[in-house]
């Protein structure tokens, strides 16, 4: 991690540092009594595999990265719901005293899609105060204060998300921290073993010797390094350790060939990518040179998410009286909230409500007969929300 001042004393992965010391337990326990003058025991042996087995079980950077997925996820969900009420309020404010009056700009929801969690709570909290002070004048629109009440959970609910997807980020970090002070003592007790291991064989049995060295010549030398991810949650390249690496080589393909943007022993990199679609590799290096590199990983990122575009409408042939919402797909995106808002034939559209989620460019719907019948979608991804898409009507 970026911030974890740590470090591996070992170029093992863990998984690797695992197995070797299940292997070397056995190892151990067939020359336990040639290793009895070295002060090597059983119960040193079983204390030793206890401490390989915990490590094997310890979680892995994979899966509290994944916990923390899950927290990001229940908070954008909760922060698209806030949106959407936000934007619910502004319509009414609109819809009551026209657009870009004092009391719609009162609010103060200008720009809320560039806004950080944080900032967005703040504005949250005090469109729903606001709100309360217009509660008898927006009566003719459908304000309820039972609504109000609503809105008032929701911001306590998103609150709670933040929390937990904080939690979650701190825990990692303890973990990761625990991770390494553990892999840190188990290679320690490791490499103790495995040099008096070659000391009590160097001169008598040269195929025991071996038994006990850490870093056999690897065939082909490096390997290609494994599980290369670009994570947007903190826009970091992740990728594994590799066996006698002492540095890596992070690139990023630049017309025919590619370019440096990261030298270094770390397994991770920081990094903000230009808007669009960008191509990296990553590679392993030693005092023999470079080893072979990973498959280019396609990137997508942008500073501002864009909105859903060319959305269209059209008749289901598979579902009668249903119809089929499309739209161009937005690169990283991982889910689409299709909103509709249904009012009388010519109208404009009012307050929307959720009819769906997918993850697709796509959504069979339903439409009110007799009703102009608007949708739009919202996009989002692990850490971005767009705009709203421009609507698009169908009257049946």
């Amino acid at each position: 991690m970026a911030t974890n001042q740590e470090k591996r004393n070992y170029s093992l992965t863990d998984a690797e540092l695992s197995l070797a010391v299940s292997n070397l337990c056995n190892t151990l326990t067939r020359d336990v009594s040639d290793l009895g003058p070295f002060g090597i025991t059983s119960a040193k042996i079983a204390s030793f595999k206890a401490l390989g087995d915990a490590f094997e079980l310890f979680p892995s950077d994979v899966v509290l990265t994944a916990y923390i997925t899950g927290a990001a996820e229940a908070k954008n969900q909760k922060a698209d719901e806030v949106k959407e009420t936000i934007r619910n309020m502004v319509i009414r404010c609109g819809a009551k005293w026209g657009s870009g009056s004092w009391q719609e700009n009162s609010l103060g929801a200008a720009g809320m899609n560039q806004m950080t969690d944080d900032a967005l709570l703040v504005l949250s909290r005090r469109v729903q105060l606001q709100m309360n002070e217009f509660l008898v004048e927006l009566a003719d629109t459908g304000l309820t204060e039972l609504m109000l009440d609503d809105f008032r959970d929701l911001n306590e609910e998103f609150e709670e998300t933040l929390n937990e997807v904080k939690n979650k980020m701190a825990e990692r970090d303890r973990k990761t921290r625990e991770r390494i002070l553990k892999g840190n003592e188990l290679y320690k007790l490791f490499a103790t073993y495995t040099d008096i291991g070659k000391r009590a064989f160097v001169k008598t049995d040269s195929a025991r010797y071996n038994d006990y060295i850490i870093y056999q010549k690897e065939a082909g030398g490096l390997s290609v390094p494994q599980n290369f991810i670009f994570n947007f949650m903190n826009l970091t390249f992740y990728w594994d350790v590799v066996s006698h690496a002492t540095s890596y080589q992070l690139e990023k393909k630049e017309g025919e060939g590619y370019t440096e943007i990261y030298a270094g022993s770390d397994t991770s990199y920081q990094y903000n990518p230009p808007d669009g679609q960008g191509f990296y590799r990553v590679r392993a290096r030693n005092m023999n040179g470079f080893g072979p590199v990973t498959e280019d990983l396609e990137q997508w990122y942008f500073a501002v998410l864009p909105p859903a575009s060319n959305l269209q409408i059209s008749e289901s042939e598979i579902e009668p009286g249903k119809y089929n919402l499309t739209w161009d797909a937005v690169p990283t995106a991982t889910e689409y909230s299709v909103y509709r808002s249904v009012v009388e034939n010519g109208q404009p559209f009012a307050d929307f409500s959720l009819q769906g989620k997918t993850a697709e460019a796509n959504f069979v719907i339903n439409v009110e007969s007799g009703k102009r019948n608007y949708f739009r979608v919202n996009t989002k991804n692990l850490s971005q929300y767009a705009l709203p898409s421009e609507a698009v009507w169908v009257e049946v």
